[in-house]
């Protein structure tokens, strides 16, 4: 059902912590290895999303297997929205978001991580420390909400959250943000079924 792959040294003990990490822990209390290092739909708060590491929507609203959008911190510094028709493709088919944080000239000024602080900003941090918010002004308190950063099966990137309170009358998540606003027009396809049409029949 699930393994971590090879881990050369000695497990000490294993650890889920406040933030969803799971940790596995050696002699010494050095990380081993961490779910957090292997994000598969969602990053959650303190979670960091590195080059050359992407986040898969699933197929649909019940069936967890990879689907055909992806959020991949590119090589090039840049975190994009794609499409794939086929998990077997070399290439990918269209392209609906691009951050635009390589600098070939700068390499300062480019992007290298995707960030999801402890206080529930979502960035992209350029080596020289300036950042692309991602998320609006006046995030809701992460000590009284939930967040997460989940990249949904139609393809949007949806910043959630809900309160903590089992106190609060409605107990439904928020969406904080979504990226893009509106799928439908940001996606147009020479390859492939188009993004909504796809959406229409994998809803089911």
């Amino acid at each position: 059902m699930w393994s971590t792959g090879r881990i050369d040294s000695n497990v000490a003990y294993a650890v889920m912590n406040d933030t969803g990490n799971f940790v596995l822990v050696g002699v010494g209390s050095s990380v081993l290895w961490e779910c957090f290092r292997y994000p598969t739909d969602t990053l959650m708060p303190t979670q960091i999303l590195q080059i050359n590491n992407k986040l898969v929507a699933r197929k649909s609203e019940s069936f967890f297997v990879s689907g055909r959008f992806y959020l991949p911190m590119l090589s090039d510094k840049n975190l994009v929205l794609l499409t794939q028709s086929k998990l077997m493709n070399i290439d990918y088919d269209a392209e609906y978001y691009n951050s635009h944080t390589s600098d070939l000239g700068d390499e300062a000024n480019s992007g290298y991580r995707l960030i999801f602080n402890a206080f529930g900003s979502v960035y992209i941090l350029k080596r020289s420390n300036q950042r692309l918010v991602l998320t609006p002004p006046n995030v809701p308190s992460i000590s009284e909400n939930y967040h997460r950063l989940s990249h949904y099966f139609d393809g949007v990137l949806n910043h959630y959250y809900r309160p903590k309170s089992k106190s609060t009358g409605d107990q439904k998540r928020s969406t904080l943000s979504s990226l893009p606003d509106i799928i439908c027009l940001e996606i147009v396809e020479d390859i492939g079924s188009g993004v909504c049409e796809f959406n229409r029949t994998f809803k089911h």
